[in-house]
């Protein structure tokens, strides 16, 4: 009798960590909106240098993400959508570890005027959630960014 009811009690429980787990994978898989609120991407090195009509990756942990970004003629950081490929990336996007960023935006190596940069850098600014905003279709996170430089 008592086999009788441990089993389906254990196959509810297992059913509820599967569905616990596709939950957090759906988490990481929806759409990620990052909203800069009109800032323009300026060099570190010359701040009146403006990086337009320049394409921009995503980079994580050191990994780049799969997204959509540029900058307008003007220099504005447009909004861009990304896709996450785990909870990790999603945790580290929207934490600043104190103030410092787990995420930057790339340029391409020559937008800062520099005719090449050494071996192992990039043009890159750090990003830092101001807030996140999550339903059941996207997660929309406000951010501002720093001044792209060369880091390693």
């Amino acid at each position: 009798m008592a086999t009788k009811i441990v089993l389906p009690v254990t196959l509810c429980f297992l059913l509820v960590l599967a569905t616990q787990g596709k939950n957090d994978t759906s988490v990481a898989s929806r759409a990620v909106v990052l909203n800069f609120n009109g800032a323009i991407a300026r060099c570190k090195s010359n701040s009146s240098r403006i990086i337009s009509n320049a394409p921009l990756q995503l980079v994580i942990n050191n990994v780049t993400v799969s997204s959509t970004g540029r900058t307008t003629n003007t220099g504005v950081i447009l909004s861009m959508t990304v896709n996450l490929t785990s909870s990790e990336q999603l945790a580290s996007l929207t934490s600043n570890d104190g103030g410092r960023s787990k995420a930057f935006l790339v340029a391409p190596p020559h937008a800062c005027g520099a005719p090449s940069i050494p071996p192992g850098q990039m043009v890159a600014a750090a990003v830092h959630a101001i807030t996140k905003i999550t339903d059941v279709a996207a997660t929309v996170i406000a951010a501002v960014v720093d001044e792209f430089a060369c880091i390693s």
